[in-house]
């Protein structure tokens, strides 16, 4: 209500001085015929006006000419709704606080798929895909519209394509020159090439028409980068040592801590190509009009990326020599975050991440319309279509980092110039946390283990290769839709002289999706299955591809404290080479041994069928009250969800410790796979009634009211039963976590209320204030089914009571630290040779072997697979299976405003909103576990400035979105930082067919961040600078 308040007060100002500017120019008041923008929004406000729900629209300026290139940005100008982007360019968007997902986006009224490129999953549509040059308005129902497919909690957007019968003959051309301010690889002005042209004739008493447009967009950019920081709470992930030299300032009644786990600095080069093409044919008479259309859309996305850093959670201990390691001189805030710490003693690493990842997404439909005016009170409509949208991509990530030892005097050569066994370490590594970008200091040193080192910087025979993981995932989503709908007039002023018309239809719609993924994991020899050092490997890579490269500026320096200084660069064919080339590539059981497809079996392969049947109807009203015109509609809308899922997936049979490859480990490995198949059905029905109501209370005012229900549907991958078992399991977690879909999940449910005040002052010119409130229920959330267990499926880390080699009985010692086995650290190498000793004197025909080392009573493993679960020794595997539910519950409310403006004959004009979100759906900093919060949860806010004559027009435009919320990482809520992105655009007529023009986007080099909770927890902060384009258009 305070904000309610708040608007109304800045409203009354703001009208009175726009009341009284229009009549001081009431007197020299002329005609005058508008083009371009002020046309734009002119037709776009008479539409608006004469709704009855709250709608908003955005129409083109001209042929060809949306007002923005991306129309995620064109519906960033309106009302409650802020945009998402991807690259500084607009992708999904959010309305009145809630996310994209939550949204339904329609193309002529139909039904789009989606399939995201992410793994999360998700229905949000990417705007990114589709240039907006063949849209020639959008849609924007912001109270239920029965007669559109369900799915818009927040809006329902429709896209509507231009017809060749509804246009006029003719067409443009546009070809511009886009240059990133930040590219360094690839093409510095990339092309962006755009037509559209419609036709129309006629022959023997039929009209008919033929319409085409299409683009190719082409972009190369740099962007700066932090890694995704997760922070650690002390109560989810370990509580941490520390050394003795701390301040803990935490005034947390719970006394939780939170910690990074790792820090990464540096950029990805991009590339991103969008082609589209849409064709629309029409032929029609005096009472039938057929139309078929096709649209196409591709977006291929490359990029190739370095990231250097070091993982950072390493708790403070003493070992077995006596060394000292890890969290030191830390100083803890009062919400418990750790803003200062050392890592000391040589636990920490360098840690270098080249990343090469390759996207393509499609979308295509083809679609037929059959429209049949059967009299004058009675028109009918048949419209069908077959439409599919697909991504396939991959994500490759080769790993690098310090070790240069020789090995235990067997052979190899040196690689450090001396005779001695040499070791590059990162000796201490210095972290601050701030509001912008961390503080990173590392220290390097060279020298025996943990004996007398010097000091030196990194050099490139330091550098050698760790692991590369590999992943691949494919998403596909066919639909196919059939609506039926009639339009009967009133004309008769049967049953009711204020029954105006009736809409009525009914629909059926079926979405198969599918989602497959597969993920590998390749390791090299390292020895101690730390990441402080791996030996041997410089030994295998030529020093020659490795180049010291500066990282002075990265990120703008925007950090007062000096970040990571250089970093060891090389080119991805030579690292594809190197790894491939490794002695270790033998063990990959990759085909020939080559990183290209080496993605291992699928894991998860997803099948989902998804069928709506509805009908729906619509009663519209008018009539005057006391002379004050009003508008009512009542409609009631019924769906049935059918959802057919099979269960097709492998899960764990047994387990053993072992290794990928000769020299490394140890590791829990699975091993025995179970093949687990079923189906799973279910159905789900809602009933959906609403009401909107209009009244002119003035001639120049309109009051707005309505209320209705609206569902959406959980994501088509939560519908999977399938169990999603980890690839490579933790050996140091007890109960090993997985996940699961649900089939049973229902709809997710909005009840909802809007009440708005219009006031139109002027051609072209309003205020407007827009209260709503929307109550939900339904929505989805995680429940988890702790320790779970399955036949057959043992834990070899642990020993039944009395029993087996972990037993707290077994008085076995471990040398050199004297220690029972329990007592030591899952994932320890002593740990597992002593284990695996254990093993070979009490399990006859074990698959263990053992290579001792002549210098110590040490003992090294040799053994691809060893110590493996047995029914005697150990007990059953426990897995913590996450799965969706429908358990929460919450409201949202807000307040908009927006006002529009011509200044008279001057040429300038303005456009503003606000928006103000509140309710209890955002996510809480000083939580720690579950709760319910909605991403898209903020304030958002737009304004636009331009000017317009015959010959020349500008534009600049601000973006602004408050802080807000975006979703949960694992043990946190994320919150992106308040940000504005002002964008420019200026447009010289040269004649009455051509026109030049300059763009700029980001023109103000605002940055993107994020962060956990607090604003010194960074998850993480982009750069991309700004863009820039330079082109002409021409109408023929």
């Amino acid at each position: 209500m305070k904000n309610y308040l708040l608007s109304l007060i800045f409203l009354l100002p703001l009208s009175t001085f726009i009341i009284s500017q229009d009549a001081e120019e009431e007197e020299n008041v002329e005609e005058v015929v508008v083009t371009g923008i002020k046309a734009s929004l002119i037709d776009a406000l008479e539409i608006k006006r004469n709704k009855v729900g709250v709608t908003e629209i955005v129409t083109a300026e001209d042929i060809g000419k949306f007002p923005d290139g991306n129309l995620a940005e064109s519906l960033a100008r309106i009302a409650g709704i802020s945009i998402e982007r991807s690259n500084i360019e607009g992708s999904t968007i959010a309305v009145r606080g809630l996310g994209p997902e939550f949204n339904m986006v329609t193309l002529n009224g139909r039904q789009m798929p989606t399939a995201p490129a992410e793994f999360g999953g998700g229905r949000a549509y990417d705007f990114g895909a589709i240039s907006s040059h063949g849209v020639s308005r959008l849609e924007v129902y912001k109270s239920p519209n029965p007669s559109l497919p369900s799915g818009g909690l927040g809006a329902t957007i429709n896209m509507v394509t231009a017809k060749p019968l509804e246009s006029d003959n003719g067409g443009s051309f546009s070809f511009l020159l886009m240059g990133d301010s930040t590219n360094e690889i690839g093409q510095d002005y990339t092309p962006e090439i755009e037509f559209v042209n419609s036709y129309k004739s006629s022959f023997g008493g039929l009209e008919w028409g033929l319409a085409v447009s299409g683009s190719y967009h082409d972009r190369n950019n740099r962007e700066e980068t932090t890694n995704e920081i997760t922070w650690f709470p002390s109560s989810l992930v370990s509580v941490p040592t520390f050394g003795p030299n701390i301040s803990n300032n935490n005034t947390r009644s719970d006394g939780v801590t939170f910690r990074p786990n790792s820090f990464q600095l540096g950029y990805r080069d991009n590339e991103r190509v969008r082609e589209n093409f849409s064709a629309s044919f029409q032929i029609g008479g005096e009472k039938v009009t057929y139309t078929i259309d096709t649209t196409f859309s591709s977006v291929e996305f490359g990029t190739n990326s370095d990231m250097v850093g070091s993982y950072l959670d390493h708790p403070y201990r003493t070992d077995q020599y006596g060394n000292i390691s890890g969290f030191d001189n830390v100083v803890i805030d009062k919400n418990g975050v750790m803003t200062n710490f050392d890592v000391i003693g040589s636990v920490a690493s360098y840690q270098h991440t080249l990343r090469y990842e390759d996207s393509k997404s499609t979308n295509q439909s083809v679609g037929f319309n059959i429209e049949w005016e059967v009299s004058d009170s009675l028109v009918l409509e048949f419209d069908a279509h077959q439409s599919s949208a697909a991504v396939k991509g991959n994500q490759n990530a080769l790993n690098f980092g310090n070790g240069s030892w020789s090995g235990y005097g067997d052979g190899l050569p040196f690689d450090n110039g001396n005779p001695y066994n040499q070791w590059a370490e990162l000796d201490k590594v210095t972290w601050t946390a701030t509001d912008d970008i961390p503080g990173y200091i590392p220290v390097y040193d060279i020298g025996f283990q943990y004996f007398g080192r010097t000091v030196r910087d990194l050099e490139a025979r330091d550098i050698t290769s760790t692991t590369a993981m590999l992943e691949d995932a494919r998403r596909m989503n066919d639909t196919n839709q059939f609506q039926f709908k009639g339009d009967w007039k009133n004309l008769d002023g049967a049953l009711s002289e204020s029954l105006v018309s009736v809409q009525f239809g009914v629909s059926y719609t079926k979405q198969n999706f599918k989602r497959v993924k597969r993920e590998n994991q390749l390791f090299s020899p390292e020895q101690f299955g730390s990441d402080a050092a791996v030996i041997w490997g410089p030994n295998n890579w030529d020093d020659a591809v490795f180049t010291k490269t500066s990282l002075a500026g990265i990120m703008g320096d925007s950090s007062s404290i000096p970040t990571v200084p250089y970093f060891f660069k090389i080119s991805k064919a030579d690292a594809i080479a190197g790894y491939e080339a490794g002695y270790w590539a033998a063990g990959w059981g990759c085909p020939d041994n080559k990183l290209t497809g080496c993605y291992g079996d699928i894991f998860d392969d997803t099948k989902v069928v998804e069928e709506t049947t509805v009908a729906f109807a619509q009663a519209n009203f008018e009539g005057e009250i006391n002379s004050k015109p009003w508008k009512l509609t009542a409609a009631l809308r019924y769906e049935e969800i059918d959802l057919a899922t099979p269960q097709d997936y492998q899960r764990p049979g047994n387990s053993f410790i072992g290794q990928y490859s000769w020299g490394e480990g140890p590791y829990l490995i699975y091993k025995d796979f179970v093949n687990v198949t079923g189906n799973f059905e279910s159905t789900a029905d809602e009933i959906l009634p609403s009401i909107a109501f209009s009244i002119s209370t003035t001639e120049n005012t309109v009051v707005r009211a309505s209320i209705g229900r609206t569902i959406a549907r959980p994501n088509l991958e939560d519908f999977s039963p399938n169990v999603v078992f980890p690839q490579f399991p933790n050996i140091a977690v007890r109960n090993q976590a997985a996940t699961s879909g649900n089939p049973s999940l229902e709809p997710l449910i909005s009840d909802n209320i809007d009440f708005a005040f219009e006031y139109y002052y002027g051609e072209g010119s309003y205020v407007a204030l827009n209260l709503f409130q929307k109550d939900l229920s339904n929505f989805v959330g995680n429940e988890t089914a702790i320790g779970v267990t399955f036949p057959g499926m043992y834990d070899v880390r642990y020993g039944l009571p009395g029993k087996g080699p972990a037993d707290t009985t077994t008085a076995v010692l471990n040398w050199p630290n004297m220690q029972t086995i329990d007592q030591v650290a899952f994932g320890s190498v002593d740990w597992w040779q002593t284990l695996m000793k254990i093993y070979v004197a009490t399990l006859p025909g074990t698959s263990c072997t053992l290579d001792q080392r002549t210098w110590s009573d040490y003992f090294y493993y040799n053994s691809m697979e060893c110590v493996e679960g047995n029914a005697t020794f150990n007990p059953l595997a426990g897995f913590d299976i996450f799965r969706p539910e429908n358990i929460n519950e919450g409201t949202v409310e807000g307040t908009e405003i927006s006002v529009q403006h011509f200044f008279a004959d001057t040429g300038f004009g303005v456009v503003a909103n606000y928006t103000m979100i509140d309710g209890d759906t955002e996510g809480t900093p000083g939580n720690v576990g579950d709760e319910f919060a909605l991403p898209g949860f903020g304030d958002s806010g737009n304004v636009s400035v331009f000017y317009e004559d015959e010959k020349f027009s500008a534009r600049i435009s601000n973006n602004y979105k408050a802080e807000t919320y975006q979703g949960y990482d694992q043990y946190n809520p994320l919150f992106v930082e308040a940000r504005s992105q002002v964008d420019v655009s200026i447009n010289y007529n040269v004649n009455e067919n051509t026109t030049v023009f300059v763009e700029g986007m980001n023109v103000t080099d605002s940055e993107v961040r994020l962060f956990s909770r607090y604003e010194n927890m960074l998850f993480l902060a982009q750069n991309h600078g700004p863009v820039y384009k330079i082109g002409f258009r021409a109408k023929f």
